[in-house]
Parts: structure tokens; sequence; C-alpha cells
């Protein structure tokens, strides 16, 4: 057969062929988890040539290799469901370098029966150079006593007894190596509090690094744990805020770090009693000490004392806008408070004044100072039930024309009975004939 034109028809390109010229890595892995084809871009992504590693099984155990482990189609490819997954590379923690895969599983001619499973591989980031050990420098000693200073014990000092009593535990805390459960409201200062702890306590020589474990994602929360150059290897304390938000795997994956002697200490911020989303081995490794951390609305006799240390120096608020500070409820804590007085600050020079904080919080000031006045003796149940009773049989006989009988009718009740309510009631009806 030719085709039109008289030449012989294109043959199709072998699948083989067309992957060896793609700059996309690529590779099969067959039904039995076993590396049936790579292409030469394969190759240099991973840095192994394929021939030495056909027939390679792939297995997610510690048994097998680094290289097998990686490449090993996560359980949605296996179930057949593409997916798109990110891994650190073979040997390392985590990244960077990261993989990112795509896996597209081939469906077989029987139900839920899979062929292979077609992969493509990209390489994201580059290995970071090993950091070289010594001593801090200069500039870098300063800014850890600057640090320092500015976390004593006197940033969460107050006159109230809630204050005081949580005071003398962030005290016990410092003095001790043991992990810390901070249990508090979002914003109450968990972790400033964490950092005070660390400063003055017997890790404070080290550095400290908090970690976002709900607004940043988890391949990043790794790599900032275990990847290259990861602050694992070196801190004195870690904060983890909100640590039920990580991947199950990562929270065992963190156990089983810190529990080695060279672990940093552990401190960990929830807003939750109890978390369902943690592991049972975290919770029991790591809730030592717990420290409830005292919302701002129990410590508002200690207002101007927060105030004075949030805005910069030289910075007042004046008598009348710590009135008003001071009839807010405050449900962000010292969160809202900073952020309300960092944005008066901005906008306004000079002290700060009741007409410069936001509306509603004067409002509130209001309401305090001018309540609304409650009657001194509620309405009578009888007086009102008659009014409304009233109303019901006036509205009635208007619309029946003033006929008695089909206004009771109307309301449900007899003749008789409508005619003693309205004698009881002192309205003069005349009945008006049909």
């Amino acid at each position: 057969m030719t085709a039109p034109g008289g030449e012989a028809p294109r043959q199709p390109a072998n699948w083989r062929s067309l992957f060896a010229r793609s700059a996309t890595a690529v590779f099969v892995v067959g039904p039995n988890r076993r590396l049936r084809y790579a292409n030469p871009a394969w190759e240099v992504a991973v840095g192994h040539a394929f021939p030495k590693l056909r027939g390679m099984r792939l297995s997610r155990y510690r048994s097998g290799s680094d290289l097998g482990r990686t490449l090993m189609p996560p359980p949605e490819a296996l179930a057949g469901k593409p997916t798109n997954v990110r891994r650190a590379a073979p040997g390392e923690s985590a990244g960077p370098p990261w993989w990112d895969f795509t896996f597209v599983p081939l469906a077989g001619p029987k139900p839920d029966s899979i062929l292979g499973i077609v992969g493509t591989l990209t390489v994201v980031g580059e290995r970071l150079p090993k950091k070289s050990g010594g001593k801090l420098d200069p500039v870098s000693a300063e800014v850890r006593r600057e640090l320092a200073a500015h976390h004593s014990f006197e940033r969460i000092a107050g006159t109230t007894t809630a204050g005081e009593r949580f005071l003398d535990r962030v005290r016990l805390a410092a003095a001790v190596r043991t992990p810390v459960k901070l249990f508090g409201e979002a914003g109450s200062g968990k972790g400033a509090t964490a950092r005070i702890i660390h400063h003055n306590g017997p890790s404070a020589a080290k550095p400290f690094a908090a970690v976002d474990c709900a607004g940043v994602q988890p391949y990043l929360n790794e790599a900032q744990l275990f990847g290259k150059g990861g602050v694992l290897s070196s801190l004195g304390t870690l904060y983890l805020a909100d640590p039920g938000a990580l991947p199950r795997d990562l929270q065992e994956k963190i156990v089983q770090a810190l529990q080695r002697p060279t672990a940093p200490r552990l401190i960990w911020g929830t807003h939750l009693a109890t978390d369902p989303r943690l592991l049972t081995a975290f919770e029991d490794r790591f809730a030592v000490l717990e420290l409830s951390v005292p919302p701002l609305r129990e410590r508002l006799e200690d207002l101007p004392w927060f105030v004075e240390r949030i805005l910069p120096a030289g910075r007042i608020v004046a008598d009348d806008a710590l009135a008003v500070l001071a009839a807010h409820r405050w449900p962000g804590n010292l969160r809202e408070l900073a952020v309300t007085l960092g944005t008066a600050a901005a906008e306004h020079d000079g002290p700060i004044h009741a007409a410069h904080l936001p509306r509603v919080l004067r409002e509130r000031l209001l309401i305090q100072q001018h309540p609304i006045a409650r009657p001194e003796t509620p309405l009578p149940l009888n007086f009102v039930l008659a009014q409304v009773e009233r109303r019901m049989i006036e509205a009635a006989l208007t619309a029946q024309d003033g006929s008695q009988t089909a206004a009771a009718r109307q309301l449900g009740l007899s003749r008789a009975a409508l005619g003693r309510r309205i004698e009881s009631l002192g309205l003069t009806i005349r009945e008006v004939p049909r």
C-alpha cells in the first residue's frame, strides 16, 4: 500500500526511540515493581547507567536501596491513580535537591489490573555546600547577645496573679532541659515564651529555631529540619508551632530524631488541649512539662506594662487611649494588641490618643460607660397578654364586619366565650346583623 502521491506510509516511531530522544527523564516500572526501562535523560538526572539497574526492585522498606526507595511509586499510583509527589534525592534526609515525580499508571485489560507505571523525574534545586565549623564571628556573637537581652523574663513579668504564676512556671522551664508543651489561645505569646525559655536556659549558647508547621508546606519543614545544613544538627532549642499539622510520618521522624542524646530541646505550642492529629508517641514523649499561657483578657491590669514594651522607645499612650484599650476583650490577645498599637503609631506622630484607635474599640468603651437603661420593673405578663387578646379580637371583628358570631368562629371560640372575653376587656361592640 502506498500513500497519496506514491510515497510509502511512514511507520510509527518506536516508543524506546521516542523516549531516547526526549530531554524529559522517563522511566517505566513493571507490575512487579521492578525497573523495566529508563531513557538517557533519566541516567543523567540520577547519575546511574540504566543497564546496571535493569530489573532493580523498587521498595519503600529500609532493606532496599536509597534509589529504589526514592523511585518507588506511591500507593495512589499503585492503585491506578495518576499522582505527583516530591521527594528528597537519594541519600538525603531532605532537600535540596528534591526530585519531583509524575506517576501515570497504565491500566490493563482486566479490571483493577496495571500493566506498568510510567514515571517522569525533574530535579529541583542544587545540593547545599557543607558548612564549615568554628566560632561565631564578632557580629553574630553581638546579635546573639542582643537577642538574649531582649528575651529576658521582664518581657512576661507583671503584677497580676495570673502573670506572676505564669512567670514562675517559665522560670522553672528555663532551669531544665525537658520538653515543654505551651498551651494557649492564638496570639497569646507562645512563640515569645519559647524564646524566653531558650535564652534563659542551659541551651542559650546554641541557636534557636522556630518552625511554623501549619503555615509552611511539609516538604519545606522536612528540608529545614533534616536536609543538608538542617537546623537539627546544631540547634539548642527547636520550637514547633502547631505540630499536629505535620504529616504523621514526619511526626514519627521528629520523634526518632529528638530521642538522640545530641538532639536539641523541643518546645511546642498548640491551642488545643488534646490534638487528635498528633501521634500518641509525640504527645507522650514531648509533653513532659506543660505551661498554660494566659490570655490577655485575664491580665488587663498589666495592659500599661505590655503597651510600654510593644511600642517603640519614646512613644507613649495617653490615658484616654489606655481606657479604650482596657475596655476591649482582645480575642486576638497580644498579637491583636501589637497590630493595633503598631498601626496607630505608624499613622500618627506623638502621643497616641483614643481618637487614633479603631472606632470599634472606642464604641465599646462608650457602651461600658453609658449602658442602656433597663426598666426598673418588667411589664406584667397578664397586661401584655390582655393587649394581645384585645388586638386579635378587634382584628377578627373588623374582618367580619362586626359580627361576633363570625368572629368567634374565626378565633376558634364559642359565641358565649367570645362575649365573656369582650366583656372582661371592656370592649363595646355592636352586633351587626347579617
